[in-house]
């Protein structure tokens, strides 16, 4: 085999990665301080002459006034995408949610839990997993564990500085876990890190389905699911 072709299945895959991370502190006393810790990097394979990159923002977020949570306690996060490229997009989030084996005001017994939990708005659609069941993933130390959730969004993002090329938030909110006082031990700090994958809306177009999220459920799992991890 030829070791210079490229896989077909990459030549459509336009990647755009973006990361941001809601790291949580845990005080002595058994609060939380919760702030903001943002980082944006981007890379884009292109296989056009024009240039296609989005951009991941939390508009709600205030970095400079860190709110203190408690067990329970909801603050603001609202994940937005904006396409500041020149052609048309569907873009997906991926979100790793820090879980860990903790005892909750509902159990007494400690059971893996998701520390930040959320509502996702109408206008995405959870491409991954599909079945009610969990996948989860260790960080690259293999000390953290998170659980990995997909999301599509429902409509195309038109190109930078047009009408319909910023998303709505994915969530507006995050809840962190009723924990018991004490939990989660040791563990004193936990992040949610957010990836962006796009394609280019041609390549979601070409899928067959019945309806929207048929074909952007499909797309995920032709171009992203497993390229994602390379």
């Amino acid at each position: 085999m030829d070791g210079n072709k490229i896989n077909p299945k990459k030549k459509k895959f336009l990647t755009v990665t973006a990361i941001s991370a809601l790291t949580v502190l845990v005080a002595v006393t058994g609060a939380v301080v919760a702030f903001m810790m943002k980082t944006v990097e981007s890379r884009a394979n292109n296989f056009t002459f024009v240039t296609a990159d989005v951009k991941l923002e939390e508009p709600k977020w205030d970095p400079e006034n860190p709110p203190v949570v408690t067990p329970g306690q909801t603050v603001t996060k609202d994940p937005i995408v904006t396409n500041t490229g020149e052609t048309p997009l569907y873009v997906f989030l991926e979100v790793k949610i820090p879980c860990a084996e903790v005892k909750t005001v509902e159990s007494l017994t400690p059971k893996l839990t998701n520390l930040l939990s959320f509502t996702p708005n109408t206008d995405w659609i959870k491409v991954s997993p599909e079945d009610g069941t969990s996948v989860y993933e260790n960080d690259k130390d293999g000390k953290e564990k998170y659980s990995v959730e997909v999301y599509a969004y429902s409509k195309e993002l038109a190109p930078k500085d047009e009408t319909g090329s910023t998303s709505s938030a994915l969530f507006d909110t995050v809840t962190y876990a009723d924990v018991i006082e004490g939990e989660p031990g040791d563990r004193l700090k936990f992040d949610m890190p957010i990836a962006v994958y796009a394609i280019q809306s041609e390549n979601v177009t070409e899928i067959s389905g019945a309806t929207d999220a048929e074909k952007l459920k499909s797309a995920y799992n032709t171009y992203i699911k497993d390229t994602s991890k390379e």
